[in-house]
């Protein structure tokens, strides 16, 4: 019967491969864009994602009407705002603000490529099984080990500054953000939703694509008010 069998199977897949691809570069290129040239373009970007995310996370919570709730539900807002804001800040932070956001991105890229590898070829225990059944110790090990690398050689590359500092760094950024992937998870599996949702065709929600990068994001921008020098640079 036509339709059926392992060749339609393969089809199935590789159409949804080719969304998945499709809708990556289109919304790639429309970030890199804002990015490159910041300004109010990071604050449209920061805010058409930030209402994104919120409206995400009221689908997901859908807050009853009590207080606890509620409150549940502020705390997860304002960390999304806050990161939000912690982005325009640090990509409108002269002279390098756009090297700092490209950095907390490629060591995220760098982590999840890591992690999914590792995780992979190595195997063995499990992380946390209950929130995330896919993730291993192994996988985050390869995960801080090639974000480690990733953003030491992201420093070299750009400013030739102190190799071994950033690495570092690096590691912590990847750590944070393991840390706000499994937490966005765990939010999702106590609300008993598969998806944060489905504006991104083949990939689900904005806050299931931007949970890692919001938790770099953030420690980008607080080693960067901390030292008054970009987080990338020692």
């Amino acid at each position: 019967m036509a339709g059926t069998g392992p060749a339609a199977g393969w089809t199935s897949k590789f159409a949804d491969l080719g969304v998945r691809v499709a809708s990556s570069l289109a919304i790639g290129v429309v970030a890199l864009v804002c990015l490159w040239l910041g300004g109010m373009w990071a604050i449209l970007l920061a805010g058409v994602a930030v209402a994104a995310m919120l409206r995400e996370l009221w689908h997901i919570m859908r807050p009853s009407q009590t207080e606890s709730g509620w409150m549940f539900f502020a705390v997860c807002a304002a960390y999304v705002a806050l990161a939000g804001l912690a982005f325009v800040w640090l990509r409108n932070e002269a002279p390098h603000g756009l090297l700092s956001v490209l950095w907390a991105a490629a060591t995220v890229v760098a982590a999840d490529v890591g992690g999914y590898f590792a995780g992979r070829l190595i195997g063995g225990a499990k992380l946390w099984p209950s929130i995330s059944p896919k993730k291993t110790w192994a996988g985050l090990g390869g995960a801080v080990a090639l974000a480690s690398l990733a953003g030491g050689l992201f420093s070299w590359a750009t400013t030739g500054t102190y190799f071994y500092e950033v690495c570092v760094v690096s590691m912590i950024a990847a750590l944070v953000a393991q840390g706000g992937d499994l937490a966005e998870s765990a939010l999702k599996r106590h609300f008993s939703v598969k998806d944060a949702g489905t504006l991104i065709p083949g990939h689900g929600g904005v806050l299931d694509r931007l949970d890692g990068h919001m938790a770099a994001i953030l420690v980008a921008a607080a080693f960067t008010a901390w030292r008054d020098q970009a987080v990338f640079i020692w």
